[in-house]
């Protein structure tokens, strides 16, 4: 960096003529600043995304993009979310489908775990963890199940191997508290 220009970065302004320098100086600190709050609040205010025509969406971890041929979301490691919007009668038939090992089994998962609870949506869901062999390799799973007055929301996570390395693991399930229903 010129010398001159060095010991103008960022510095208050002086009253009087400015010089060529100074205003360079004064647009690349502008721009610097502006750049650090959008980033600052495009982090603390995700959106979530949707598939194409459905109403239950999730905010995703970075470097998604949407899955071809199926309702969700890839990443290049083959991550992958699939959001499935069925209605309300699907709620107890889907969540004992995912509740219980044999049910489970019967889609190629072996269950790790208890199902558990969580609050998404405004409604108590019910997540089931658990591993899924294929050709590929071991994939590690999480299935979502949410039921409202208006709809049931399945949502199934997975990353290769398993265990699952602890970071895609957090952000996996960190990702699914998410799930929203448009209104």
């Amino acid at each position: 960096m010129h010398e001159a220009m060095s010991s103008t970065v960022c510095r208050p302004l002086q009253t009087g003529p400015l010089d060529y320098e100074r205003i360079i100086m004064l647009r690349h600190c502008t721009c610097a600043a502006v750049a650090a709050l959008l980033s600052i609040a495009g982090a603390a205010q995700a959106e979530p995304r949707f598939p194409p025509g459905s109403s239950i969406g999730i905010e995703l971890p970075a470097a998604f993009s949407p899955a071809d041929g199926v309702p969700g979301f890839l990443r290049a490691d083959n991550t992958s979310f699939v959001l499935a919007q069925m209605p309300t009668q699907a709620c107890e038939p889907v969540s004992t489908a995912m509740r219980t090992p044999e049910a489970v089994a019967r889609q190629q998962i072996e269950l790790k775990g208890e199902p558990r609870e969580l609050a998404v949506m405004g409604v108590k869901a019910q997540l089931t963890t658990g591993v899924q062999t294929t050709q590929l390799g071991p994939f590690a799973k999480w299935i979502v199940v949410a039921c409202t007055d208006k709809l049931t929301a399945l949502v199934m996570a997975q990353t290769p191997g398993h265990p699952p390395a602890e970071a895609v693991a957090k952000e996996i399930e960190a990702a699914l508290l998410t799930l929203v229903a448009r209104p």
